[in-house]
């Protein structure tokens, strides 16, 4: 049995390998095993026909074996080709759950794949992930929304940048806690986010530092002039800490991945981007209409083409969906 069974384990090895990509090829592998396995008997009759000359039978085993291997290995490929194509054509397929009539002005999802969204008039929505209308909060005595945090969904933080206040609401968008950052001497902070421990990121310009903040407004944390360590002044449109790395976005010259310390760990080259999700490991965002993909372990910058891309201002990921602001409207949609 074992002459028989060489082809059978290349087979095992290549489908080992290909493991590594969607479960959809892995269960196209299994039916190409089957497939080849049957081919394999259906071969072997050739293998048992009796020579008198026992080296012709060694030699014509061989041949019959070299043979084998090149059918069983075109057949695997050729197949794995096919599919891959029709696993391509699958993926571009969609179906929209719910389209709203929101002007959107930002844009956030949170860990439980809730929406939040801020309209221009100066709400603040959160919906579930078919588009259902949770709660709203609204204070237009703050005036327009300039960003998000939705980090930790039971304290949400919402930041109005013309009058410098944070406002964190809980998880039913009730308000805890309003801080205007006039009363602690920070006049102009670009962008503002919350901490992995739930205090308060903020990024001012004037004195070119990254603060951190407590709920009373005491300063944590203050990291060294920033324009010493990249060399020049930074416009930041937002700030971000995933996994204990804070990443300040200045659109004109990348995205700087700082450590908690303020010590800088190094520039992403992503330039005139104002939105981006940090998902698995990647940096998702929109770019000339297509949704790009940079991953920050390689470097490699991928890009797709989604038809449902073409007039979007602002996207976001959960599992399964993609959530859209259009200039008019708001659309959610199965992937």
């Amino acid at each position: 049995m074992e002459m028989y069974s060489k082809p059978y384990i290349e087979m095992t090895r290549t489908a080992s390998f290909l493991k590594t990509g969607s479960s959809f090829y892995l269960k196209k592998i299994k039916i190409n095993a089957i497939i080849l396995v049957i081919i394999q008997y259906w071969l072997k009759p050739m293998f048992f026909f009796e020579r008198r000359d026992a080296e012709m039978q060694r030699s014509v085993f061989s041949l019959a074996t070299a043979n084998a291997k090149q059918l069983l290995i075109l057949f695997l490929f050729s197949l794995f080709f096919s599919f891959s194509t029709k696993a391509q054509s699958t993926d571009t397929t969609f179906q929209t759950i719910d389209s709203l009539p929101i002007q959107a002005t930002f844009l956030t999802t949170d860990a439980l794949h809730q929406i939040y969204i801020a309209t221009e008039e100066g709400e603040i929505l959160k919906l579930a992930k078919d588009g259902e209308k949770l709660f709203e909060y609204n204070n237009r005595r703050l005036g327009r929304v300039s960003s998000i945090d939705a980090t930790n969904p039971f304290n949400i933080l919402v930041y109005y940048g013309d009058l410098a206040t944070v406002v964190l609401l809980d998880r039913t968008l009730s308000p805890l806690k309003e801080i205007n950052l006039f009363d602690l001497n920070i006049f102009e902070a670009q962008a503002v986010g919350l901490s992995n421990d739930n205090h308060i990121w903020i990024y001012d310009p004037i004195s070119a530092q990254l603060k951190k903040i407590n709920k009373a407004g005491d300063i944590l944390f203050q990291s060294r002039h920033l324009k010493q360590v990249i060399k020049s002044t930074l416009n930041v449109s937002s700030l971000l800490e995933r996994n204990n790395q804070l990443y300040l976005n200045d659109p004109s010259k990348g995205i700087f991945v700082f450590d908690t310390f303020g010590q800088l760990q190094q520039q992403v080259p992503i330039i005139e981007v104002q939105h981006f999700q940090l998902l698995q490991g990647q940096f998702i965002y929109l770019k000339d209409g297509f949704i790009q993909y940079y991953n920050l372990e390689t470097g490699e910058t991928k890009t797709s083409n989604d038809p449902y891309t073409a007039e979007a201002t602002m996207i976001r990921f959960i599992p399964q969906q993609v959530i859209i602001a259009q200039k008019n409207k708001l659309v959610i949609i199965s992937k």
